[in-house]
């Protein structure tokens, strides 16, 4: 309670009664019973003037002498109230008893009263009106006015005890208020000479005490605000002389003293600074090591510099060492509270503290490694995996104590979790911490994991480009994979696999298979990018195979009728062969890689309830509509399979080259042969009219139609290879072929990697002849025969006899090529026809070279 200063409305306010309420203890109790307001405004207004500046503190000497003055007059006056009281209430007790008995005397009056009103009455009826009237009333009257005398006198003794009882409250209430006036008037005299003789609990017990009376003041906020900050500056005090001491406890490890200082602490409201200042001295080893590292990443050199991955193990068995340690010490110095959320707050605050903090060292070790970052970053995740493993089994052999019902110290609980091991061991421990010290009572939550595998999470959510980045490292870096002949397509693309394989590995390793996303897409880039990397170059020349039935040949060259091939031409085509089945078994790892990883996938779990770093991981991007579309659906590594079917047809056309090769370079000179531009002989007059034969095809056309007749026999060589069955549908022009079942002309992603389908040998074949025919037809209709310069009539003619008898081979293969019809139409029409016809591409050619257009 402050002393009254000029700004203060109570102390001027008039009393009800005008004479002095300190000149007699009667007068006190009268202005005290007549005061309607609070007791505080009451006492103030008793207490005398205070003249104060702003230069300069108030004189609280006259307050001191009216403070004592005042409470030896109210003593006084509760010493006569109590007496006055005790009578009083002597006196009702001796009353009540009479009253009783005065009462039932009464009724029996009335009773008696009223018997002998009824015989009166009755003699009344034979006298006067008059007369019975006036004796009847004066009688009731007389009884009436006893009793309400009685009434009134036992009213107005309980109304006195009323009255008595509030003086009474009353006056204890100013008794109390008064000395916690007192004791704030000695409090900083008192906590300093419990300071300077060393009695800090003392000292801290009377700072608690007078914590405790500061709600006195709330209804006050001049007040209150003073002492709060008098109150909070000599806990400071208090603080700077014992840390000292702590210090010395805490270097010493004396867990005796530290506890007392604990205590002195937890008394004051300073748990939490008593925890800062244990937590930052005990964990000094842990800081030390952290700063004191000698690391690649941070461009560090000598024969001590180590990578981070490789160094962080022995990091984390400094933490575990520490943490072991504190496990014996926390429990003697936090004697009040569990020691499993003490020890789990000291690993929190400890880790949280680290300067450069582990976020930083590991995007250190992304800058610093590059594309080879990934597995340096998985060594580091399982690496802290262990340390958590290592601190649950740690926090489990505590035994838990019961806590205090408002402790500052953190709560742990022990929450459900679906990860591996059983019993205690695999439970997650999540702490919360509540700041004693925040006026908005917000509560911080924060789990242990969250401490330890949060900082990863930013490059967890970099998954995908560093996975894309470390694989293509691989394909660039692998001798292997750095043989991009066909021949040596069956065993890179298994080492590919091989990689492949390990790279899902690796997802679930890092990112617990939430980064399957970006895993899909960095295994279809780079499975394509190592199938579009073969190179079909000629293979150098090879043993021909041993020829079917009784055709000879020599060692050099195998003739089949319009069909000379050498070596060379052999060894190419047994290395398409090869790349052809090498195609076929890429096909089939890749099918088979596909489901083997939507099988993988699925066993990923986006909405357990498990915490710790799959809780991290399953609220961070990598969790998404994506994901959970990658998971539900068998992934499709499309990139990789049009590489695949890229790569097939361009070896089903270097094939066709070389088997092709002897007749397209027999129309190589077709164009330019001299019987294009024969001139038309005139008849002589009078010679008589030679009738005109069918005219024989040249030597050329003969050739090539008896070497696509001979086709057959070419593939009857290698007709047991069931490469020449695979990937039908990418031959050039099989959708010209007719009769083929659906099976072989669908061209879509899921039936190219479909296992092949049964197909007779003799269809298969039948289908590369038709397509090296129908490759050869257009060969010589889209660039042979445009090259032409010019046709004669008997030029035209010979050419059309050399489409109509190509025209009768190819049919002999169930082969139409509609385009070698119309040129073989316009080559036989004459001037009138083309003019029909004119609109046509082939037409408007063919008159062209005639002169006609």
């Amino acid at each position: 309670m402050a002393a009254a200063g000029p700004s203060s409305p109570a102390l001027h306010a008039p009393f009800p009664d005008a004479s002095d309420p300190l000149s007699s203890v009667g007068a006190l109790s009268s202005s005290l019973d007549s005061s309607t307001g609070d007791i505080s405004a009451f006492l103030n207004a008793l207490l005398p003037p205070c003249a104060a500046g702003p230069s300069r503190a108030p004189d609280l000497a006259p307050v001191d002498r009216a403070l004592s003055e005042l409470l030896t007059r109210l003593s006084l006056l509760s010493q006569d109230t109590s007496s006055a009281l005790e009578q009083a209430i002597h006196d009702v007790s001796r009353a009540v008893p009479r009253l009783t008995y005065d009462l039932q005397f009464m009724r029996e009056s009335a009773g008696s009263l009223q018997s002998s009103l009824a015989l009166v009455q009755a003699r009344v009826q034979r006298q006067s009106a008059a007369t019975s009237s006036v004796g009847g009333g004066g009688g009731g009257g007389g009884g009436a006015a006893g009793t309400d005398t009685d009434e009134a006198r036992t009213r107005a003794a309980l109304d006195r005890l009323t009255h008595l009882d509030t003086l009474k409250t009353r006056m204890e209430s100013a008794r109390d208020i008064l000395r916690e006036a007192e004791s704030w008037s000695t409090l900083e005299g008192e906590v300093a000479a419990h300071v300077a003789a060393g009695a800090w609990a003392r000292a801290a017990d009377r700072l608690a005490e007078a914590g405790r009376s500061l709600v006195v003041f709330a209804n006050t906020p001049g007040e209150y605000e003073s002492r709060r900050a008098l109150l909070v500056s000599l806990q400071n005090q208090l603080e700077a002389a014992l840390s000292a001491a702590l210090k010395d406890a805490l270097a010493a490890a004396d867990s005796d003293a530290c506890a007392r200082f604990h205590r002195i602490f937890e008394s004051m409201d300073r748990g939490t600074e008593f925890r800062a200042y244990y937590f930052d001295a005990r964990r000094a080893p842990v800081v030390d090591e952290w700063g004191g590292a000698m690391l690649l990443e941070n461009g560090q050199e000598g024969p001590t510099a180590a990578r981070f991955s490789a160094w962080l193990p022995k990091f984390y068995a400094v933490v575990l060492a520490t943490l072991n340690a504190e496990r014996a010490q926390v429990p003697l110095v936090f004697t009040a509270a569990a020691p499993a959320p003490v020890l789990a707050s000291f690993l929190q605050t400890t880790l949280d503290g680290l300067s450069p903090s582990l976020h930083d060292r590991l995007a250190a070790v992304v800058e610093w490694h590059g594309a080879e970052a990934l597995p340096e970053l998985i060594r580091c995740l399982k690496a802290t995996e262990d340390l958590a493993a290592a601190v649950r089994a740690t926090l489990d052999k505590l035994e838990p104590a019961p806590a205090p019902a408002e402790t500052p110290t953190p709560a742990l609980t022990p929450t459900a979790s679906a990860g591996t091991g059983t019993g205690t061991r695999a439970q997650r421990f999540s702490l919360s911490f509540a700041s004693a010290s925040a006026s908005t009572g917000t509560t911080l939550a924060t789990t242990l994991d969250a401490t330890l595998f949060e900082p990863f999470l930013g490059v967890q959510s970099s998954y995908a480009s560093l996975e894309r980045r470390y694989l293509s490292h691989l394909r660039t870096s692998d001798a292997l994979l750095g043989n991009r002949s066909a021949r040596a397509l069956a065993d890179r693309t298994a080492a590919a696999f091989a990689m492949a394989d390990d790279a899902v590995a690796r997802c679930f390793a890092f990112t617990r298979g939430f980064g399957a996303l970006g895993l899909v897409d960095a295994l279809d880039a780079f499975l394509s990018a190592v199938i579009a990397e073969t190179s079909l170059e000629r293979a150098p020349a090879a043993a021909p195979p041993a020829r079917n039935g009784n055709g000879s040949g020599d060692d050099d060259e195998l003739d089949f009728d319009g069909l000379d091939y050498s070596t060379d031409d052999w060894a190419a085509f047994q290395l398409g062969l090869a790349a052809l089945r090498a195609c076929r078994l890429v096909r089939d790892r890749l099918g088979g890689f596909e489901r083997s990883l939507h099988g993988t996938l699925r066993g990923i779990d986006t909405g357990g309830a498990d915490g710790g770093a799959s809780a991290l991981l399953r609220d961070s991007a990598l969790n998404s509509a994506a994901l959970a579309a990658v998971i539900a659906s068998p992934p499709a590594l499309a990139a990789a399979a049009d590489a695949l079917a890229a790569l097939t047809r361009d070896t089903q056309l270097a094939l066709q080259q070389t088997i092709l090769a002897p007749l397209r370079a027999a129309l190589a000179g077709y164009p330019n042969l001299a019987v294009w531009a024969e001139p038309e002989r005139a008849r002589a007059r009078g010679a008589l009219a030679v009738p005109t034969f069918s005219l024989s095809p040249t030597d050329t056309v003969a050739r090539v139609a008896e070497g696509l007749l001979n086709l057959l026999r070419v593939f009857e060589v290698v007709a047991a290879d069931e490469a020449l069955a695979f990937s039908l549908h990418t031959l050039p022009h099989v959708d010209a072929v007719p009769g083929l079942p659906a099976s072989v002309t669908a061209t879509s992603t899921a039936t190219s990697l479909a296992p092949d389908t049964q197909l007779p040998s003799d269809l298969v074949l039948s289908t590369w002849v038709s397509s090296l025919a129908l490759s050869l037809l257009a060969t010589l209709t889209r660039h042979t025969l445009p090259a032409l310069r010019a046709l004669t009539a008997p030029g035209a003619a010979q050419l059309a006899a050399d489409l109509a008898y190509l025209g009768n081979a190819v049919r002999a293969l169930d082969v139409e090529w509609d385009e070698l019809e119309r040129w073989r139409a316009a080559a036989d029409a004459d001037e009138a026809a083309f003019r029909d016809n004119r609109a046509d591409k082939v037409w408007a050619t063919v008159g062209r070279l005639r002169g006609w257009a």
